[in-house]
Parts: structure tokens; C-alpha cells; sequence
């Protein structure tokens, strides 16, 4: 079927959203819920809203289908001015606050502010100008349901900023299959949290701080410890790169999806004082090899397995890999009668790391209590 985006025909699908249609034809339109890699989204944010000759009022045009006869219109006045409005009461909880926010310039709701320049802060609530007890309490109610969540060695959660877009809560129930965050509470209590609001209890994959587009959720950042160590004389900082790394870094600085960086990356790690630096390539090799090894000896000893925690056991089949710390934890949280089935190899990471501090302090006669080893990876 053929649509009217903004005066121009363009084909589209049965089922297809007219944001799906318009983003696979260069027609831009802001959003904050959706994501490329999600399932179609809720329309929460309100930022894709467009109009059409099929409604009265304005429409979120990811979850408007597409049909025979529809006309878009993407840039109106009264489309601009809708999403302006929205985006300052979005923007009405971050005013004043990027100067200390970790994604500073990074941060997906502070493009738009800035894109759609909003610099009057009309929704923001000013004390003083709170006359009511009952606004008193409605700001006091607010900030009582933040939640500032550094239990765990992998994820930081800081829901002063989330916008309740619901990008975690879907990665993580519909992508990951975990629904470790859900919406908790109703109406102006409304916000985005985990089960009886418990510390943060799933298996780390980073999946949700991946797709926020704030810094509600971010992954721990050891930046400072690095630094630490390499201002350190007593010190032998040791780097590790993932594969992956020298192809995605690059798009950090504004190259192209896939660019080969890897004699950029170790330049600068080395202009920055960084000892040595080792590929996690030799740590998959190794483990490619144990993990073969372990299948080997449980054919070997077919029957019952004598004991699970040791390689030499016979079975259980299939054995499952071990390369992955969020899979592993996965199997023990949520199926544990497969933990035999786990390799009880290392993974990469984890085995160059063991090598570096073992093998490699022997080897150049170093005290591994002086080696820190550094992990750049995805």
C-alpha cells in the first residue's frame, strides 16, 4: 500500500507503525521510548507524536499502523508544540542536574532539550513558589520514591533521572525474559523499580543501562581506580582487549560502524602509561581448549557423574559453556538443575587475567600483588 508522509507517497506494509515507515525512509521523528532493537514500543513519551487526516487529535506515531488512504504530517505547529511541552515536563525532574550526571553529553533527553530549545523551566517545581500543603507533600511523596541502588558489582540505578520510558522494563522481560524492572505504584506514584523495591537481583547482562537513554541505569564506571593505579610507581598496570573492542570504539569518537581500531587503542593506552597490553584472544584460545578437554574426559567417563565440580566427571550431557558471567548466573538463578551441565572452565576474561598473574608474573619475576589487570571489554 502506498501512505502520504508530509505530501510525499511512500510504500508501506501491512502492520508496519508510520514510525517503522518513516524511519526506513529518512523521515526523521524524536523518541525516547522506542528503540531499534526493542519490540514496538507503548508510546509513554509522547515524543513521536505526528497528525493524520484519520484522527482529531494528535497520534504517537509508533503505535499508529499504517493503512490505505493515511496522510502524515510530522512537522506541523501544533505537532512541534506538542512535543516541546512534553519534553519540558520530561525535563522538568533533570533540570539543573547535567553538570553532575554521568552521561553528560551523552544522554539521549538532553539532545532533544537542547534540539528543541527548552530553556524555560515552567514545570519545574520552585519551593517557594508551593503555597498548598497538599504540593508540599506531592514534592515530598516524589523524592521519597527515588531510589539510589549500588548493591551489586555490575549496575548503578539512580531513578532521578529515569522518564519512565519503560526501554529496561521491556529489554529486560520481552528481550532477556528475566522482568527484573516492572512499574511499580499508580498515578503520580507511577515509577519504574524492581520487585517489592529489593536491591537490584538479576544476572547483570547490562542489557537495560544498554537501551536507557538517561542515566538512570549505568554501568560502574572504574575509571577512577584505573587512574589510581597507573599514578601508582609501585604498580604494573596490565590491559587486556577484548575482540570486539578494536571494531566498536571507533564509533565512540564518531567513525563508522565496524572501523578497525586496534593500533589507535593501544597507542593511547600506552600514551597513557598502560605497562602492557595483552588480547582476551589468547584467553578464548585457552579456553576453547580446557572446555575441549573437560568434553573429552566426561565422554571418557560415561555414567553417572562422581562429582559435578570436577572436570574429570563423567557427564552430564550437554555440557554447556561457561564464557559468559551473566549466562552462568542465569543457569544458577533460574535453572539450577543445569549447573552440572556448566563447563567449569573460566571464561576468557577471567583465564587472561589468571595467566597474566600467574604464568606471566613467574615468568618476568614480578609480584602479582603489584599487577593490575584491566578488562576492556563490550
Amino acid at each position: 500500500m502506498n501512505i502520504k508522509i508530509n505530501g510525499k507517497l511512500y510504500k508501506a506494509n501491512l502492520g508496519e507503525t508510520v514510525l517503522s515507515v518513516c524511519k526506513k525512509n529518512g523521515i526523521r521523528i524524536p523518541t525516547l521510548c522506542a528503540h531499534p532493537d526493542l519490540l514496538p514500543s507503548e508510546g509513554v513519551c509522547r515524543m513521536c507524536l505526528v497528525e493524520t487526516n484519520q484522527t482529531k487529535g494528535l497520534v504517537t506515531s509508533c503505535t499508529q499502523k499504517v493503512c490505505e488512504g493515511l496522510e502524515v504530517q510530522t512537522e506541523t505547529e501544533k505537532v512541534n508544540k506538542a512535543r516541546k511541552i512534553n519534553l519540558e515536563l520530561l525535563w522538568a525532574d533533570h533540570a539543573g542536574k547535567c553538570a553532575q550526571c554521568k552521561k553528560n553529553g551523552r544522554c539521549e533527553l538532553q539532545n532533544l532539550a537542547q534540539e528543541y530549545d527548552v530553556d524555560e523551566f515552567k514545570f519545574v517545581p520552585r519551593r517557594k513558589e508551593l503555597e498548598s500543603k497538599d504540593e508540599l507533600d506531592l514534592l515530598k511523596d516524589n523524592w521519597e520514591h527515588t531510589v539510589f541502588d549500588e548493591q551489586n558489582p555490575s549496575l548503578s540505578r539512580d531513578s532521578q533521572y529515569c522518564i519512565e520510558c519503560r526501554r529496561c522494563v521491556r529489554v529486560c522481560r520481552d528481550i532477556q525474559a528475566i522482568e527484573a524492572l516492572g512499574i511499580n505504584y499508580r498515578s503520580s506514584r507511577t515509577n519504574v523499580g524492581t520487585p517489592f523495591e529489593i536491591p537490584l537481583d538479576c544476572i547483570f547482562c547490562g542489557q537495560c543501562s544498554a537501551v536507557c537513554p538517561t542515566a538512570a541505569i549505568m554501568e560502574k564506571d572504574d575509571t577512577a581506580e584505573f587512574e589510581k593505579a597507573l599514578a601508582d610507581p609501585q604498580k604494573i598496570v596490565i590491559v587486556q582487549i577484548a575482540p570486539s573492542v578494536r571494531f566498536t570504539i571507533g564509533e565512540e569518537f564518531g567513525e563508522a560502524p565496524g572501523t578497525f581500531w586496534e593500533g589507535k587503542l593501544v597507542a593511547a593506552l600506552k600514551v597513557l602509561g598502560v605497562n602492557k597490553i595483552f588480547d582476551t584472544v589468547l584467553g578464548a584460545d585457552l579456553t576453547i581448549v580446557e572446555e575441549a578437554h573437560e568434553l573429552i574426559q566426561r565422554v571418557k567417563n560415561k555414567g553417572p557423574a562422581r562429582n559435578a565440580s570436577h572436570s574429570d566427571a563423567g557427564g552430564p550431557f550437554p555440557m554447556f559453556t561457561s564464557c559468559c558471567p551473566s549466562w552462568v548466573l542465569y543457569v544458577e538463578k533460574y535453572y539450577p538443575e543445569f549447573i552440572p551441565n556448566l563447563s567449569t572452565c573460566k571464561s576468557p576474561q577471567q583465564m587472561m587475567s589468571s595467566l597474566v598473574k600467574t604464568y606471566w608474573a613467574q615468568k618476568e619475576k614480578i609480584n602479582p600483588q603489584n599487577i593490575v589487570t584491566v578488562s576492556v571489554t563490550p
